[in-house]
């Protein structure tokens, strides 16, 4: 068949696959909007985005209804677009645009409203307090950030993915963006999800080679060669059976992983932003299952309340030890509805020829010396008792002084403040209202307790102090909150330390003083505000009636393993307008060790412990 002869197939292939001019006149409005690159490559590209799609789906990470749908309009609106007149600087921007309204439609039927309106106002506030945690450093359990997030990335790579192939003849754009959005999802979910990857890269590789049909008919048309339409698709004919041949060689070869040492030490350093990006991540989207099993937990700067935890049964750690003890990781000071903030510390370096951090004594502590073994790769150290020594380099946090600022027209945030400052900040407004910045650091410095120093006093624009920052001065002793070595550990790679462990007795912790210097009270009884009376009334009935922190500890303890509550790993997060530890000791009463930690912690808080 020559290139002046043309079938309907090959109408429907358009002359890419060796066509010629239309018969009728359907088929000259059909051939104005159908795409030069043939409809077979089309519907290549909606299998390939259907498969990113499918695996989305099939994670669950929420009810993401809306996905398949919104990766199908995409491609269709970036073939649209990228047949459309115009520059490109115009016509993407408006893609997106579209994609925008059309994310913003699915994610307002996501909440609930008695209007369109309702729902659309309800949707743009919570994502205003989403926000406000992003940039103040908090935590967010709320998913339906993410559910936009998610859309938002399936719009962008099905219209790029469509608009490179239609308008730019570029297919390798859209194999790297559908490529890394289905490996980034499979990377979080267990080895039996993989299949999909296999079946993504089938279609990819079709598709590529469809996409190099197309340029290769064109080029020869250009040339006036003739060819057969069926070239193309017996090219891909072979090519589909090929695929098959090297996805089931590359299935059967077993799997070894070599590791270059030099090459694992760039790989850490490099990835260093996406480890930051990772840390937001967690605790912006806290409250995502988690779908594989893991070997251990270590913990960052933030503990949000989160669903589902899954682990994979085997020992996680191994300790020698003449002191059993918890095993530090990390300590967390401030809590929020949505879960626990490590808050400031000042690093002091520790290791094998470094002094150890000043300590006090009298407090029936001796050293023990122990060795402990991590089952997997980490840099952090787990301590039992007080750190003492390690016989490798590293960091310790060192928890830094609460910062209380003052706003001198607004009291709204005294409410925060523990009881003694907010006292303070009443004087401070009294003491230094009209005064520029020097002036009303001098007349507050008159009035700060003796462990407090001015940080900051912040003038407006009329030259008035509109905000004073104040702190404590930092303790003698520091209280050591997070130990992270210099360098990776490996698996089961043993570490020997010295801890500083406790031989009170019950009798002596029961003598022991229910009177806390400020920086442990600023610290260790905070609770905000916004803790439900109820959740506080529980705590004064539980432990109300001892008269020491032990006897109140052993109650809140007893309360918690009674058959009021039932431990469970699979458990959903919070919802995102409740107090977590409230919802565990209300509603949900099921969880796992941080909703019982936590309960415990705020519990006693609550009655001055």
């Amino acid at each position: 068949m020559s290139a002046e002869q043309t079938t309907i197939g090959e109408l429907l292939g358009r002359r890419s696959l060796g066509g010629g001019a239309p018969r009728n006149a359907v088929l000259a409005r059909l051939e104005k909007y159908s795409p030069r690159q043939g409809w077979a490559t089309l519907a290549f590209l909606m299998l390939t985005l259907l498969i990113v799609a499918d695996s989305i789906n099939a994670a669950e990470w929420v009810d993401m209804s809306g996905m398949t749908a919104i990766m199908i309009w995409s491609a269709l609106a970036g073939l649209a677009l990228a047949k459309a007149p115009g520059r490109w600087f115009a016509l993407i921007p408006a893609g997106m645009a579209m994609g925008g309204a059309a994310v913003a439609w699915q994610a307002a039927s996501q909440v609930e409203g008695a209007s369109v309106a309702a729902r659309f106002a309800e949707m743009f506030d919570r994502l205003a307090v989403w926000w406000d945690a992003a940039t103040g450093g908090g935590i967010s359990i709320d998913l339906l950030p993410f559910f936009i997030a998610m859309l938002s990335i399936g719009w962008t790579v099905g219209f790029l993915s469509a608009w490179f192939i239609f308008r730019r003849d570029n297919v390798w754009v859209a194999v790297v963006l559908l490529g890394t959005a289905i490996l980034t999802n499979l990377s979080f979910l267990p080895d039996a999800f993989g299949v999909r990857f296999f079946i993504f890269v089938f279609l990819a590789m079709l598709l590529v080679v469809r996409v190099s049909v197309v340029q290769r008919h064109e080029r020869w048309k250009r040339l006036g060669i003739g060819f057969s339409a069926a070239t193309g698709w017996m090219t891909l004919h072979a090519t589909a059976w090929l695929c098959v041949a090297v996805l089931i060689i590359a299935l059967a070869l077993p799997l070894r992983v070599y590791t270059n040492p030099t090459v694992a030490e760039i790989w850490t350093t490099a990835r260093t932003p996406v480890a930051a990006a990772e840390g937001f991540f967690s605790r912006m989207f806290s409250a995502l299952p988690t779908k594989k099993d893991l070997p251990g937990r270590f913990f960052g700067k933030w503990l949000p309340f989160i669903g589902g935890i899954s682990f994979g049964g085997e020992p996680a750690a191994w300790a020698t030890t003449e002191y059993p003890s918890y095993w530090l990781s990390q300590t967390y000071n401030y809590y929020t509805p949505k879960g626990w903030i490590a808050t400031d510390t000042d690093l002091l370096e520790i290791g094998p020829d470094a002094l150890p951090p000043a300590r006090s004594d009298g407090m029936k502590r001796e050293t023990r010396d122990q060795t402990m073994q991590v089952g997997f790769e980490t840099d952090r150290m787990l301590v039992g008792g007080a750190f003492d020594w390690v016989d490798r380099p590293g960091t310790a946090e060192a928890l830094a002084p609460r910062k209380f600022t003052v706003y001198m027209n607004d009291s709204a945030v005294d409410a925060e403040f523990p009881a003694e400052v907010q006292e303070l900040a009443v004087n401070i407004r009294r003491a230094a209202a009209g005064m520029d910045a020097a002036r009303a650091q001098t007349a507050i410095s008159r009035i700060l307790p003796g462990d407090m120093i001015i940080v900051e006093a912040r003038e407006d624009s009329s030259g008035v102090v509109e905000a004073v920052t104040i702190q404590r001065k930092a303790p003698p002793f520091p209280d050591l909150v997070a130990l992270n070595f210099a360098s990776r550990t490996v698996e089961n790679e043993r570490y020997a330390l010295t801890s500083y462990v406790s031989l009170a007795s019950d009798d002596d912790l029961r003598g022991a003083a229910a009177e806390y210097d400020a920086f442990i009270s600023d610290h260790y009884l905070q609770i905000p505000s916004s803790l439900p009376d109820r959740a506080r009334d529980l705590a004064e009935r539980v432990a109300g009636g001892a008269d020491n922190p032990l006897d109140k500890a052993l109650a809140v303890r007893d309360y918690l393993r009674s058959d009021e509550f039932t431990f469970s790993r699979d458990v959903d997060p919070p919802p995102a307008d409740a107090d977590g530890v409230d919802w565990f000791l209300f509603d949900s009463k099921t969880g796992y060790s941080d909703y019982y930690a936590s309960a415990m912690a705020v519990m006693l808080r609550a009655v001055g412990v």
